[in-house]
């Protein structure tokens, strides 16, 4: 669904692993597939002129979504057969074996954005995740 919430994938990125308490070191900067879209949005006009919208915004609802998946882990770990781990190696497995660990940080220095807290400044993989605010 459209939200009011646009941001750079890395903020999302960024958002989630702190809320799993994951490294940015975890990230890999992989060569672009054939046809990859540079930019994911929807237009909710229509949906709104019907009436439609959100009762929770982003940081609420990707909370929402980790504790519901914290909470329902042998839902999804009985989801991901042997099937789903072969496609997802087809997908992804040769870019991500060739791919690098993703710079840490945000804004024009590194070339990935608006600037976020003081993850700049952060350069080495082992970092924590960039703080969004």
């Amino acid at each position: 669904m459209p939200g009011e919430a646009e941001l750079p994938n890395r903020e999302g990125v960024a958002e989630l692993l702190r809320l799993l308490g994951k490294p940015w070191s975890l990230v890999r900067t992989v060569e672009d597939r054939p046809g990859h879209d540079r930019r994911y949005a929807m237009d909710g006009t229509r949906l709104r002129s019907l009436g439609w919208q959100n009762r929770v915004g982003f940081s609420q609802g990707i909370d929402r979504t980790v504790a519901w998946f914290r909470e329902n882990e042998a839902w999804w770990r009985a989801i991901r057969s042997g099937e789903w781990d072969a496609y997802y190696a087809r997908q992804y497995g040769a870019r991500l074996a060739s791919g690098q660990a993703a710079a840490v940080g945000f804004g024009p220095a590194s070339g990935a954005g608006p600037a976020v807290g003081q993850a700049a400044a952060a350069e080495q993989a082992s970092e924590p995740v960039p703080e969004l605010g």
